[in-house]
């Protein structure tokens, strides 16, 4: 029975120090290095800039360009950048004369040029900008777009669905064209049902529709992720949504008139 408890013991220790330790990031006579979790100079202040580790790497700024290290200071790839972001899901941002380009782990760039922008929602699908600010979904690994780059904002998705605007297509009254799609693109939502379509919470979001007439009062319900009309309401009283819905029940505003 000792002996299992000791080996056991020993297990746990030997796997809690085969993990990495993390690096953090110091600076000392205004340059650039790494510590240990200990204190211990790990990596020595001689870079002139530098980003936080992320999945192995950093990067750093040496010679007026930038490069990513490995967590012994090695450069893995060589600093050839005006500047570079971290790396996430493999796959990092870095810049030469304003353009941006997509790279991985060797410096290859894995992206088609044209993209600003990379927000990843899994290890394979992120939502991309264009230089011209039109947002899409695209797979990480074909590099094919999945949702073309049609809209002007794609919000979090939520149980499958975002809310997505397109500020290029205003309707009749000057608001943006709201809507609701999936992750293949497909319109849960389509554009002009309603005015406003607020952040989508445990599936279910408020929605609101404003008819710009004096004799029809504003309406305001709740829809869910398949884009059912689960109820709707006139906002009579002065009173609407102030919040969403949690556990139930969503907070409304009432608006007294003197």
């Amino acid at each position: 029975m000792k002996y299992s408890l000791i080996v056991s013991f020993l297990l746990v220790v030997n796997f809690v120090s085969g993990q990495t330790r993390p690096l953090f990031k110091i600076t000392q006579n205004d340059k650039v290095g790494y510590i240990s979790n200990r204190g211990k100079t790990v990596i020595k202040p001689v870079f002139l800039s530098g980003g936080d580790f992320s999945e192995g790497l950093a990067a750093v700024r040496l010679n007026g360009h930038y490069g990513f290290i490995n967590r012994t200071g090695k450069f893995v790839i060589a600093p050839r950048y005006d500047y570079a972001g971290s790396f996430s899901h493999g796959i990092a941002v870095a810049y030469n004369d304003g353009i941006p380009s997509f790279i991985d782990k060797k410096g290859e760039t894995v992206l088609p040029s044209g993209y600003k922008q990379l927000s990843f929602l899994n290890d394979r699908k992120a939502i991309v900008t264009t230089i011209t600010d039109k947002r899409g979904i695209i797979d990480i690994q074909s590099k094919q777009l999945i949702v073309d780059t049609l809209f002007s904002s794609i919000q979090i998705f939520d149980c499958g669905v975002a809310i997505v605007k397109d500020l290029s297509t205003l309707n009749q009254y000057g608001m943006p064209q709201v809507g609701v799609i999936d992750t293949t693109g497909k319109f849960v939502v389509p554009f002009g049902k309603y005015n406003e379509i607020n952040t989508f919470y445990d599936g279910f979001a408020t929605v609101y529709t404003n008819n710009y007439e004096p004799k029809k009062p504003d309406k305001d319900g709740v829809i869910d992720a398949k884009g059912n009309l689960l109820f709707e309401r006139l906002r009579k009283n002065n009173s609407f949504f102030i919040s969403h819905f949690c556990d139930g029940y969503a907070p409304i505003a009432l608006l007294l008139q003197k």
